[in-house]
């Protein structure tokens, strides 16, 4: 039997918010297909990541669906898995209508009986038993007490499941098929590339090599995007990804796995290299160095470019860009400022204003609690607490949560947002209340004051349109009080 295994396409990736790589990865797909189609392939394990997304562009998923229909119509069959970059629901629905070009997918750890195990047979007559094991996240087989308990418990606890469910799919395995295993997890052993997404939240959230079982004649894994093997009981790959995804990949050989296999028999495994990606690379140098590499460097792919330099250049990125139209990122290296103790910025990326220090404590001020709730902030009147605009209207007290340097009563770290508004418009209002009072109790001598004064009949003029109107409460009130004096 004659096997494909490839894995992490992530279609429909956009590499630094301006690099669209899914053109590389359609001419990456050609590729593989006509390889498929020449060494007419009976199996492709495709291990997980499919998309990049749960949510994939419309032209990520017509460059992933006509690879499939093109290699079902050459006679070979594929198992798919969803890895943690995929939506498991979502794989598994347009699955159903990919059977039609032989496609089995999963998208989420199930039981041998329920779509765990899938059992095929190839046009040659062979069979295939194929356990597939989609990504697990820590949270589907650890429990939050668990947890919460003791961190090395709940990741042991994780790897033992893991073999749990590895386990459980390799007890279908049978001595007249071909036995494989899929799965899209850490292992723990394996060498990052850097480009991952680190979602087992740290390298101790990894399978145990142990939990691979024996009687699988090879186990194809997914989620590490370097290509590799990995020391296990059965033989073991990482098929890594077509494309080079970041630039900690530049230099790396990409490469898929051929397996020739039958049942009771030791598989040969080899690598094929991808083709049809565009290269990485970094240059190092100053200015007038990249200057005179130009030609050399604009044919390396996508480039990073390190300029050394001896003061700051406030220019650099636009200087560089204007050389290479193939530079994806610009980063420097300065002495003067490493003797200086002063980090150079990463990718020239704009820093934002650095804040300024804190200031000294000042006095305690008296804070008065509310019995039985100390997190309350009452402050008392103090002299400095005068009506003016916002940014005067701060006061230094102690709050009831024990901190005491100078800040605004709303600012308190044990208020919620809620209760803090609250406090600094009770503050507010508090100081200009005795302003209002005082303007309201002075006598004003503006036109407009006196046209609103009452006559000393105590009636107001109304229009002949408003006679037959009903007055309201109040002025009923007053043309009584006003007739009982008259």
């Amino acid at each position: 039997m004659r096997i494909v295994h490839t894995s992490d396409w992530h279609a429909g990736r956009v590499w630094k918010q301006q690099v669209d790589r899914l053109p590389e990865l359609e001419a990456v797909l050609d590729d593989l297909a006509a390889y498929i189609e020449r060494e007419a392939i009976d199996l492709v394990l495709m291990t997980g990541d499919v998309f990049d997304a749960g949510a994939p562009p419309a032209r990520a998923e017509a460059v992933v669906y006509r690879f499939f229909k093109r290699i079902g119509r050459s006679g070979a069959q594929s198992v798919v898995i969803a890895g943690n970059h995929d939506s498991g629901t979502r794989l598994e629905a347009w699955g159903e209508l990919a059977e039609l070009v032989g496609v089995h997918a999963v998208g989420r750890p199930r039981h041998p009986s329920d779509g765990g195990v899938i059992e095929l047979v190839t046009r040659a007559g062979e069979t295939a038993i194929i356990g597939a094991v989609p990504f697990a996240a820590p949270r589907t087989l650890v429990s939050a007490l668990q947890l919460a308990a003791d961190d090395t418990v709940a990741m042991q606890t994780y790897a033992d499941r893991m073999r749990m469910i590895a386990a459980l799919c390799s007890s279908r395995f049978r001595t007249d098929a071909v036995n494989l295993l899929c799965l899209h997890t850490h292992l723990d052993g394996a060498v990052f590339a850097g480009s991952e997404r680190r979602v087992h939240l740290g390298d101790d959230w990894a399978a145990a090599p142990q939990a691979i079982p024996d009687t699988a004649q090879y186990v194809a894994l997914g989620h590490i995007h370097k290509p590799q093997s990995v020391t296990a009981p059965s033989p073991t790959e990482y098929a890594g990804s077509p494309l080079q995804l970041d630039f900690g990949e530049a230099g790396e050989a990409k490469s898929f796995v051929r397996i020739d296999v039958a049942p009771g028999r030791p598989a040969q495994i080899r690598r094929v290299p991808y083709r049809g990606a565009r290269e990485l690379a970094v240059a190092r140098g100053t200015l007038d160095e990249l200057a005179a590499r130009r030609d050399e460097l604009a044919a390396a792919g996508w480039l990073k470019v390190i300029a050394q330099l001896s003061a700051p250049e406030p220019d650099l990125s636009r200087k560089v860009r204007a050389l290479f139209d193939n530079v994806v990122a610009v980063d420097f290296e300065c002495p003067s400022q490493e003797r200086e103790g002063e980090a150079g910025p990463t990718e020239m990326r704009r820093q934002g204003p650095r804040r300024p220090p804190p200031r000294p404590p000042g006095p305690p001020m008296p804070v008065t609690t509310a019995p039985g709730r100390p997190t309350r902030l009452r402050v008392e009147p103090t002299p400095r607490m005068i009506c003016g605009p916002p940014s005067r209207r701060a006061t230094r007290v102690r709050c009831a949560c024990g901190s005491s340097p100078p800040f605004r009563p709303s600012q308190c770290r044990q208020l919620s947002t809620r209760q803090r508004a609250r406090n600094a418009t009770r503050i507010a209002i508090g100081n200009a209340v005795p302003a209002r009072r005082e303007a309201r109790a002075a006598p004003s001598s503006s036109p407009s004051a006196r046209s609103r004064r009452r006559p000393p009949g105590g009636r107001r003029w109304r229009p002949s349109w408003a006679a037959s109107q009903p007055r309201s409460r109040h002025s009923r009130g007053a043309s009584r009080s006003s007739s009982a004096i008259s």
